[in-house]
C-alpha cells in the first residue's frame, strides 16, 4: 500500500494544458503582436490589451461560455500558476 503526504498548498486545475497554450503564445509574440495593433488604453496598469484578449481567449479555449467562467478562472489560484499569471483581468473594464 502507498502512502501520500501532500503539502498544504497542494491542489490542481483541470486547465493543465494551459500551461502549454501559454508557453506557446508567448514563444509566438502573440502577446506582443496583440499590443502593437490594438490600441484601447492610454495607460497600461496593471494590464495590457493582450491580458484582456488573451483572458477571453483562453476562457474559450478552457470550455467557458460566459464571463462567471471566467470569473471562476479568475479566483482559481491554481489556475493562475498553470498560466504563471500572478493574476488576471476581470472580465469588465472601463476604457
Amino acid at each position: 500500500m502507498f502512502a501520500y503526504e501532500l503539502a498544504s498548498k497542494a491542489g490542481g486545475t483541470a486547465y493543465g494544458g494551459m500551461a502549454a497554450i501559454v508557453a506557446f503564445a508567448k514563444k509566438s509574440r502573440l502577446p506582443d503582436s496583440i499590443d502593437s495593433t490594438l490600441h484601447v488604453f492610454k495607460k497600461h496598469q496593471p494590464f495590457h490589451e493582450s491580458d484582456h484578449v488573451l483572458n477571453f481567449a483562453y476562457n474559450a479555449l478552457c470550455g467557458g461560455k460566459c464571463l462567471q467562467d471566467m470569473e471562476l478562472r479568475r479566483n482559481d489560484e491554481f489556475f493562475h500558476e498553470a498560466i504563471g499569471a500572478d493574476r488576471i483581468p476581470y472580465p469588465i473594464w472601463e476604457v
